[in-house]
């Protein structure tokens, strides 16, 4: 499927505001009724499946989380975003907050057997799943510590390890929270949940 490439708001945002990372810009795409309005304004730029797929590895390989519409069918964006720039994942790390964005089915796995603390999936993860600290044991080399209720299940982590120490792995059933079909049973949802809650 064509579409139009677009420039990150929340990178653009920061970089106006001076703060901004530099992690690529013109990686997010529109899909849908939006289209024409946004390329007509000069929002976005048409461009074939082969660079949008070459995009979709730029942003992977720069170590920005694919999100999108939290809908199964007929999706209206993807962005790719960065822990420190984008609303929804800094809102993870800045508030404290894993569940502001829908997870993946997936979850990391470490073996540790070999794990050799290398830090590059540290680097990579955007929600602080992973992080190096110092070593308890009192050793001078820092070590991975993992807070596995923080993963959204994106695998960035996964695509650098040289030692192959990370799999995804299948969440539990009963985690696996199945997106809504498509936009009005989601409208529909929300509805319901806020009645529910008297709003």
């Amino acid at each position: 499927m064509d579409g139009p490439l677009t420039n990150c708001f929340c990178r653009h945002e920061h970089e106006l505001l001076g703060d901004a990372c530099k992690k690529p810009k013109e990686v997010c795409m529109i899909f849908g009724p939006f289209v024409d309005f946004a390329v007509g304004r000069g929002f976005a730029r048409r461009a074939d499946k082969d660079e949008m797929l070459e995009k979709l590895t730029l942003a992977e390989d720069a170590g920005l989380v694919h999100i999108t519409d939290n809908v199964r069918e007929k999706v209206s964006f993807i962005c790719n975003c960065c822990g420190c720039c984008c609303g929804f994942l800094s809102a993870v790390n800045k508030l404290n907050l894993p569940s502001v964005v829908a997870s993946s089915g997936f979850v990391i796995e470490v073996d540790e057997e070999k794990c050799n603390d290398c830090g590059v999936c540290a680097q990579r993860c955007q929600v602080k799943a992973l992080e190096m600290e110092d070593d308890p044991a009192g050793g001078k080399k820092k070590v991975l510590k993992r807070e596995l209720a923080r993963c959204i299940g994106c695998g960035l982590c996964v695509w650098k390890c040289k030692e192959d120490a990370i799999a995804m792995k299948r969440r539990p059933a009963d985690q696996v929270i199945l997106p809504k079909k498509d936009f009005m049973e989601l409208g529909l949802s929300l509805i319901k949940e806020r009645n529910l809650r008297g709003e």
